[in-house]
């Protein structure tokens, strides 16, 4: 092997550590800015759900372009998956809280306040299936509200968004 071979050997492998130390920063990167946009979601100068996707997608694209694998992308891509769930949970619990009879408010409230004073964790305790016994418990359960249970167990499946 002649000089200009090893050199050249020594180029490449350098350049594909330097790709691969690229990669890990742009997937915790990209984690973290999806999920920190989704969390702004909460504050006054939420992004819509339209500059959230789009910001979601040019990073998406980004890593893509720097060959970030499959797995790494799909990591990334679920970052802001807690506060899809949030966004859900909240959505259908505010909306069914108007369909509580008043006799039942107090009780109503402190299940509701369990959940929206926890943890971000706390909602994904309410699954789909959870919601609607609760909204059911409460008679609280009517079309719209099933429309709102139904995108939601739909988002948990496909990981995509209808904001109805």
């Amino acid at each position: 092997m002649t000089g200009i071979e090893t050199e050249a050997r020594k180029t490449i492998q350098q350049a594909q550590v330097t790709l691969a130390e690229l990669q890990n920063l742009g997937s915790v990167m990209g984690q973290f800015m999806i999920e920190a946009d989704a969390a702004r979601g909460r504050l006054d100068d939420a992004p819509s759900p339209a500059e959230h996707a789009a910001l979601r997608q040019r990073i998406l694209g980004l890593l893509k372009s720097i060959d970030l694998s499959e797995q790494e992308l799909s990591k990334v891509a679920a970052s802001d998956r807690k506060w899809e769930i949030v966004d859900h949970v909240i959505g259908i619990l505010y909306s069914a809280g108007s369909l509580v009879p008043e006799n039942r408010k107090a009780e109503w409230n402190s299940i509701y306040a369990q959940y929206t004073q926890g943890g971000v964790e706390k909602y994904a305790e309410l699954t789909p299936d959870r919601v609607e016994e609760l909204l059911k418990k409460f008679d609280a359960l009517n079309d719209h509200e099933k429309s709102l249970i139904a995108d939601y167990r739909d988002y948990l499946k496909t990981g995509t968004q209808h904001h109805s």
